[in-house]
């Protein structure tokens, strides 16, 4: 087991640079079965949260007996936080960019110990972190708030479409505190950031683009949680889809946001003065895909939907992206007499030439 780095709370923020160099892709990785890391972090002024987070860690996947009354104040002081930060974050590069794990919480734990946990790393979660169709939400949203509440400036989490509608807890808490709670994750929900920007060159958003979206700061001005919940910019960027049907925007039948195509990302990316947008919540068995002549970058980070291969990115201070994506766990069992044999095996490809990411 190790110990993370020493993760001081007078920190300062790094100052967010414009790196010279052009993007480029240096390396793709496939990953399979992976094990579980023990943090240790240590403060100058320690949070009630780290022992819940550390307990976490040290437990693993699988379900984990939080509270009703620890969640809801962690959650409310996740809320304060959230509060605080601007509706487009803008971060510096040398982050890890998580896109939709649909509240998998085995699957954010494998990230973790792929990467290493905060502050050994900063992330950026693209939004679809919780599914009220998946029981494990509650701990992946735990995890990640009690990590939020802990290390602020080395987690960030934009809203994404399952944060977009009201998230209900189903049996789990006696029913008026699953009530209560209910309410509280949706409002935190609405209380997320809406995009970010990398180094001032990567867009970061769950979905889409927006024809209505003329520069950034039109973002920053957007309330937190929406005044309006007709605003068509935050339909387009959580709802939005690429389509290879169209050359610039075409609205949704019977759903909010608008399809758009690749002339629409041609004139995002010359408006905003951005090179990449980077995005989620398609499910694709690779993981990922590319489309406009590669300006976009979109991620599905866990193995549900048919995933084959769920991606993340890792994205260094010099603007060079490693594509890291993973199988499934398969786990074979021998029914015998005997206690289960559990046979699971390692395999790590390596591929560090640019041009192998051409067929991505």
């Amino acid at each position: 087991m190790k110990a993370l780095a020493e993760y001081r709370v007078m920190e300062e923020v790094p100052l967010i640079k414009t790196p010279l160099e052009e993007i480029t892709y240096v390396s793709y990785e496939i990953h399979e079965s992976l094990g579980f890391d023990y943090a240790v972090i240590t403060r100058i002024e320690p949070t009630k949260f780290e022992s819940l987070l550390i307990r976490m860690i040290e437990q693993g996947p699988g379900f984990f007996d939080i509270e009703g009354n620890e969640l809801y104040e962690l959650l409310s002081e996740l809320s304060e936080i959230l509060r605080t930060e601007n509706s487009l974050l803008e971060i510096s590069a040398d982050v890890v960019v998580i896109g939709e794990i649909r509240g998998r919480y085995s699957d954010l734990l494998r990230w973790f110990q792929l990467y290493g946990y905060p502050p050994k790393r900063r992330y950026l979660f693209l939004g679809g972190i919780i599914d009220e169709e998946c029981a494990e939400s509650i701990e992946t949203l735990a995890f990640l708030a009690a990590y939020k509440v802990t290390t602020p400036n080395h987690i960030y989490i934009i809203r994404g479409a399952t944060e977009f509608f009201p998230f209900q807890i189903k049996k789990r808490f006696p029913i008026k505190l699953c009530l209560v709670l209910s309410a509280l994750i949706t409002r935190i929900c609405s209380e997320m950031p809406i995009a970010a920007t990398i180094a001032n060159t990567i867009f970061a958003v769950h979905s889409g683009i927006s024809s209505q979206l003329k520069n950034l700061e039109t973002i920053k001005k957007i309330e937190r949680p929406p005044v309006k919940w007709n605003c068509r910019i935050l339909h387009d960027l959580i709802l939005g889809m690429p389509s290879t049907a169209i050359e610039r925007f075409q609205k949704i039948k019977g759903g909010r946001g608008h399809f758009f195509g690749a002339k629409a990302i041609d004139e995002f990316i010359v408006r905003l003065q951005m090179k990449l947008i980077v995005r989620t919540h398609t499910p694709y068995d690779r993981g990922h895909f590319m489309f406009a002549s590669k300006q976009l970058l979109s991620i599905w980070s866990s193995n549900c939907n048919n995933v084959k291969l769920a991606t993340s990115l890792y994205i260094n201070p010099q603007l060079q992206i490693s594509v890291h994506c993973m199988t499934p766990v398969i786990v074979k069992t021998i029914v015998t007499d005997q206690l289960p044999e559990t046979l699971s095996e390692v395999e790590i490809i390596e591929v560090e030439e640019r041009n192998k990411l051409d067929g991505m």
